[in-house]
Formats: C-alpha cells, sequence, structure tokens
C-alpha cells in the first residue's frame, strides 16, 4: 500500500522512476548478448595425448597414468582429475577449484608437458591442451560439395582455403573438415622385395628422417660477392622420394622405390559425410561463449558469398544446420510475451 500512498503524494517523481527504470532497461536489453545458453565459466581444461598404434591398455600404464601423477604434483589448484584412455589417445581432464585462474593453469601444463617427454615412450609429442568451457557449441556447419571435384579435392580446400577465410570472423573457431581424404605422400611397403634386400620397416623410416631434412647451409664468399648456399635435403616432388638411397649392396644402391614405392594420394578416411547422396565434407563453426549466435551467423553469411567467389569452378557451399533460427524464435517469443505482459 506504501508505493499506491507514494504515487498519489509524488506523482511527477514515480513517473522520473518508471522512465528511468524503462531506459535503462532498454540499455541493458541492447547490450545483452542473445542467445539461449548463458556464458558458463568452467574451471576445466582437457590434456590429449596422441601416440597412434598403442593399445588402450598401454596408453593407460605407460601415458595417462605418469601424465596425472606429474600433473597432480606441480600444477597449482586442482580440484580433482578424470582421464580416458583409448587406442592411440589419452584424455586427461583437469578440474580447478572454483576462483581458479584456468589461463596459470594452462600455461603451467604447457610448460610441463614439454618437460616430461621423457617420461613417456619414444616418438610421441607434446599433447594438446584445450580450455573446456561448455557454451563453446557448434552453431552452423558449410557444406563443400561438388560434381565434378574429388574428396580430396574438396577437403585439401576446404582445410587451406574457404577455412583460412572463416576463422577470421569475431567469435568463432573453425577446427579442420569432417569427411573428404586428406592429401598424404604414402610409402607403400613390399614385405617380400624387404626381405631379399634385408630391410625393415625401421631401416626405411630411418632412411626417410636422414634423407628428408632441412637445414641452414649458410653461405660462401668468393671474392667480393657472398652467395648462399642451398641444399636440396628435401624432395620437392614425390617422384624424387623413390630416388632415395637405402642401402648399398655389393655395390649397388638400393633404392626406396624398389621395396616401397611412394605415391601422392591421401590418408586413411575415418569418417564419411554424404550430402544428397554425393561424397562431401564440410566446416564446423563453434561460437566462443562470449559471442553471439546471431552475430556470428550474420557475419557467416555476408562472408560465404566473398569465399564462393574464390573457389574452383563446380564447387558449392551451404550453410547447414543454422542455429540462430531457435534464437531467433525465443527472442521473438520474448517479446511477444512482454507486449502481452504490457
Amino acid at each position: 500500500m506504501w508505493i499506491v500512498r507514494l504515487a498519489l503524494r509524488r506523482p511527477l517523481s514515480v513517473a522520473v522512476m518508471a522512465l528511468l527504470m524503462l531506459v535503462l532497461g532498454i540499455l541493458a536489453f541492447t547490450r545483452m548478448n542473445i542467445d539461449i545458453f548463458p556464458a558458463i565459466d568452467l574451471p576445466v581444461v582437457i590434456q590429449v595425448w596422441n601416440y597412434p598404434g598403442l593399445s588402450a591398455t598401454d596408453m593407460e600404464r605407460q601415458v595417462t597414468f605418469y601424465s596425472e601423477r606429474i600433473t597432480a604434483g606441480l600444477v597449482n589448484d586442482i580440484e580433482h582429475m578424470e582421464s580416458e584412455s583409448i587406442a592411440g589417445a589419452s584424455v586427461v581432464k583437469i578440474y580447478f577449484h572454483p576462483g581458479a585462474t584456468v589461463a596459470g593453469g594452462i600455461a603451467q601444463m604447457a610448460a610441463l608437458s614439454q618437460s616430461i617427454l621423457s617420461f613417456f615412450p619414444p616418438g610421441i609429442t607434446a599433447p594438446n591442451i584445450v580450455d573446456y568451457n561448455a557454451a563453446n557449441v557448434p552453431v552452423a556447419q558449410v557444406n563443400i560439395f561438388s560434381d565434378t571435384l574429388s574428396e580430396q579435392q574438396l577437403f585439401d580446400y576446404g582445410m587451406n582455403a574457404i577455412r583460412q577465410r572463416l576463422y577470421t570472423i569475431d567469435g568463432i573457431s573453425v577446427p579442420s573438415p569432417f569427411g573428404g581424404r586428406g592429401r598424404a605422400v604414402m610409402v607403400n611397403l613390399n614385405p617380400a622385395k624387404m626381405y631379399a634386400n634385408g630391410l625393415s620397416a625401421a631401416d626405411i623410416g630411418n632412411a626417410l628422417n636422414n634423407s628428408n631434412v632441412i637445414i641452414p647451409a649458410g653461405s660462401i664468399k668468393i671474392g667480393n660477392r657472398e652467395y648462399r648456399v642451398e641444399l636440396n635435403g628435401s624432395p620437392l616432388q614425390v617422384a624424387n622420394f623413390n630416388r632415395l638411397p637405402l642401402k648399398v649392396i655389393n655395390g649397388v644402391p638400393i633404392f626406396l622405390g624398389e621395396v616401397a614405392p611412394a605415391t601422392d594420394t591421401h590418408t586413411v578416411q575415418t569418417n564419411i559425410v554424404r550430402i544428397d547422396g554425393k561424397r562431401a565434407t564440410y566446416l564446423p563453426i563453434y561460437k566462443h561463449a562470449a559471442a553471439s549466435t546471431l552475430s556470428v551467423i550474420d557475419q557467416v553469411r555476408q562472408t560465404l558469398p566473398l569465399v564462393l567467389e574464390t573457389v574452383p569452378k563446380g564447387m558449392k557451399l551451404r550453410l547447414a544446420f543454422d542455429q540462430s533460427v531457435f534464437v531467433r524464435a525465443a527472442l521473438w517469443g520474448v517479446v511477444r510475451e512482454a507486449a502481452i505482459a504490457a
């Protein structure tokens, strides 16, 4: 009742307060990120180790075990850890205490991962460290398909051209394409010929490492001139790999192409994407937690026509699984309910 009495005694003051609340509400609404889910800041970091060929049991014993023990002892503010080991990979989730500085934890883990590689099996590389955020969700995908181009061409162009244009958009991240075939130079081992020449897979691997190197050769001074020296230690064409010497038998060199010819082909395909019944590939679009889905999708739609002008003839791009449709529907639902309440 006191509100009614105040409004009757001081109508102008109440009117000014109502107008002030209206103006502040409009300002807050215009500055607010419009999205379905709020920004969720969970202090979680994911550490991913990759070692192709190792079984899940060995990954747990040789990689996951040491990673958890060393990380727990040298990284600050850890609440608990969870891990999962599969064939060729280990995923360790590090949960920090609320209020902990996740960026500091990532910096500690990145510095630590380089110094502990000696504890792990030979040849393993440093882990991928990812700042997990539940609000980093896919909001759309760019389908890449063609009636004339191969899967390898679609993947290669999506990875090296289209992806490079899209990641410049503020508030998004674009991982590697799904589907398609990544280009690779494959060395096809012939066991019979290798056995006849006394060669093993390790011999061929060592020969490739020793013959495919890039090192600075410096320069040479002759008279009053200085010449820069360049080495041909790295083959520039696939055919040159087949000329790499492996060993010498009775004065006769054995070349790579004789026992394990190298070919310009693709990696082993692990996922298949079909669009309208045809093989294709697609680029997922992830938005950051602080970005607005509507703003991100609008920028992607503005960029795609510019990208389409540069793609090879016959390649088509299509935006699919647009999540902004649901955001706009939810937004108009809020506006409609507010209008009804008013």
